[in-house]
């Protein structure tokens, strides 16, 4: 640009500092900012938003701190997007602290609780799965005459689900319902994952097979859901017979799908089918990881069957030579621990 006889304004500065932090490159953007002083520039609310969102998406916390510090020192007001920024970093960085900080404020009356604001209030309470502080958003987002979206809808549904608070969220599906909103994949994922939850496995199917009926395309998240509802009920063969129609459906398992069946088979103490799914996986280059020796172990000594989950530790090898010494030592001491107690 220089070259070409032309020098940088602030706007200039501005937007690079919004493209690197953008790219997620706060070192770059803090040097472009210090760049832009150099330069005779006087940073704007905008420059302070482009440098809070490369650190918010870091989750650095402290960092966007320090921005909103210097913000107020240079004579600033937070703006709408300033506190979204300052809530999305914390949200990143696990700081609730920081996140019911903004809120009190909000609710004081301190900040205007724009639409966006309380949505993204509402998602980060979300993202750090703080039950209490999320209902407390939503209700403050249906207070002030907001609608909320699917994304929002989708996100009350879930946490009800993962807190087994099924009354609430049957009433997030009728909230969705009553907004004319049409539910997505996301939506039947959690409402799949709600009846798992629940014991009701014949449920999850029934959300599934309207998912297919609906001409939907269920993903490795739904089939891992519904194999999961079966293979805690006991049901083998119903999570085998979908394990059948997900990959006939082109869906390959995942280590979380191996591992279900794998604490299926090994909580009913049927060790000779979990030695088949390890031997499969392997084949199937999906690794066996920690978690899938350790399920195995911990089912044998359910059964108090240490002989035999020593016997399988140690035919560990033949199956899977990258298992490493260091954590065989730690399921040998898992048994020796069971033993004990």
């Amino acid at each position: 640009m220089k070259n070409c006889g032309f020098e940088p304004d602030r706007d200039t500065f501005n937007t690079l500092i919004s493209a690197y932090g953008r790219c997620g490159s706060e070192i770059s953007a803090s040097k472009m900012h210090e760049e832009m002083i150099k330069a005779g520039f006087s940073p704007c609310i905008t420059t302070y938003n482009a440098l809070l969102n490369a650190f918010a998406r870091r989750g650095d916390w402290r960092a966007s701190e320090s921005v909103v510090l210097d913000l107020r020192n240079k004579g600033f007001k937070p703006n709408e997007t300033t506190y979204c920024l300052m809530i999305q970093s914390y949200s990143k960085g696990g700081n609730i602290r920081g996140i019911e900080r903004i809120a009190k404020e909000i609710y004081d009356g301190h900040i205007f609780p724009s639409w966006m604001l309380l949505r993204t209030l509402v998602l980060a309470n979300f993202k750090c799965r703080s039950l209490v502080g999320m209902e407390r958003a939503f209700q403050e987002f249906l207070k002030n005459g907001y609608k909320p979206d699917l994304v929002l809808f989708n996100s009350m549904l879930s946490i009800f689900s993962r807190n087994r608070m099924y009354d609430r969220a049957q009433d997030m599906i009728h909230f969705i319902r009553e907004n004319g909103l049409k539910p997505d994949l996301v939506t039947y994922n959690s409402l799949m994952d709600m009846y798992a939850r629940a014991g009701d496995c014949w449920k999850a199917q029934e959300v599934l097979n309207g998912l297919l009926e609906g001409n939907g395309r269920p993903d490795l998240v739904s089939y891992n859901t519904v194999i999961k509802g079966f293979c805690r009920q006991g049901l083998m063969q119903e999570a085998m017979r979908t394990l059948t129609e997900m990959t006939s459906r082109g869906i390959r398992p995942c280590i979380v799908t191996y591992n279900t069946f794998v604490a299926g088979f090994s909580a009913r103490g049927f060790f000779q089918e979990v030695d088949e799914v390890i031997s499969y996986m392997i084949e199937d280059n999906c690794r066996p990881n920690e978690l899938t020796y350790t399920t195995i172990v911990d089912g044998y000594c359910k059964a108090k069957k240490y002989k035999d989950a020593m016997e399988f530790v140690s035919r560990i090898k033949e199956k899977d030579g990258l298992y490493g010494e260091e954590s065989t030592q730690r399921l040998v001491s898992r048994i020796r621990e069971n033993m004990e107690s």
